[in-house]
């Protein structure tokens, strides 16, 4: 079974490029829950939950349990660059 919110956001990224050029046939899980999708993806709605679910484990306000030192849980974390790896960031704002 797919995680709804995953699939939210995998098909509001994927969808307009498929229709726009007339690819492929939707997958059937995503024609499934296709009247589902928001028009617009909510971070707090949608990406956050994923965040929480998948993410803030090793990536999360817990300092003694963060990995690579990435941490998702604030924006000035999730977009500063990565400590012992000068001009590395791994988010982009509005990626």
């Amino acid at each position: 079974m797919f995680n709804k919110h995953l699939l939210l956001i995998s098909i509001s990224s994927l969808l307009g490029i498929l229709l726009s050029c007339g690819g492929p046939e939707l997958p059937e899980a995503i024609q499934q829950v296709y009247h589902e999708l928001p028009k617009q993806v909510d971070f707090n709605q949608d990406i956050k939950p994923i965040l929480s679910d998948k993410c803030f484990i090793c990536h999360g306000p817990d300092k003694s349990k963060v990995k690579a030192s990435l941490q998702l849980h604030l924006p000035e974390l999730a977009y500063a660059e990565l400590k012992g790896s000068p001009g590395q960031i791994v988010n982009l704002p509005g990626d």
